[in-house]
């Protein structure tokens, strides 16, 4: 009998309160390490879609000053209704300022134009989208020349759905107009979102010399 006795006194297992200690314990350290995981992913691809938009700025800005560098006949400009239209050199540009990047409609289009064709006339050819998917035009303007023959080109691009950026109304959809063109112009990601890894802006203004 005092055999059994000492064998059940030590057969004692954890209790139901030291089972729930030891199960909150551990779910309070899962949720802290999820949520450190959950931050860093979001801070890798907010940097991956900050630098994708910048590059991106960088291109254009890149392409617009070589057809403007060795360009001798200036700005060629559309009037209305085709006003968002431009002509530079041998290259033809539709520009949809605040309008997202969805295949291969709104952001910026260039068409090819053959030597010795009309601009405003050719149809073009080599058309091609200059941003990419999810990306929209916040500004698009090239100066005329001044006197010394300068001209200003001035970009900016965003990345992101309209509901992200301060010129659009909340949970605007892509089809609700910006608040103003200046608020546009000068549109930035929406702070205190958990989506606003999903957004990024970039500007770039440059000051193009001719080269005839």
């Amino acid at each position: 009998m005092k055999k059994n006795n000492f064998i059940q006194k030590h057969q004692k297992g954890f209790t139901i309160i030291e089972l729930l200690i030891a199960t909150t314990v551990f779910s309070v350290i899962l949720l802290v390490a999820t949520t450190g995981v959950i931050r860093i992913g979001q801070t890798y691809y907010k940097g991956i879609i900050q630098a994708r938009t910048q590059e991106t700025t960088r291109a254009v800005s890149e392409e617009l000053t070589r057809s403007l560098q060795f360009n001798g006949s200036g700005v060629v400009r559309f009037p209305p209704p085709d006003d968002n239209k431009i002509c530079l050199g041998n290259v033809r540009y539709t520009h949809h300022v605040g309008v997202k990047v969805t295949g291969n409609s709104g952001g910026l289009i260039a068409h090819d134009i053959p030597q010795g064709e009309n601009c405003i006339a050719s149809a073009g050819t080599n058309q091609r989208q200059l941003l990419g998917e999810n990306m929209r035009l916040l500004k698009f303007k090239v100066d005329e020349a001044d006197s010394s023959g300068l001209i200003k080109v001035q970009v900016r691009i965003a990345y992101g759905d309209a509901d992200l950026l301060t010129a659009y109304p909340p949970n605007a959809s892509e089809g609700s107009p910006p608040l103003a063109s200046p608020g546009l112009e000068n549109a930035a990601c929406q702070l205190g979102t958990s989506a606003s890894s999903f957004c990024a802006t970039a500007r770039l203004d440059t000051l193009v010399k001719k080269r005839l």
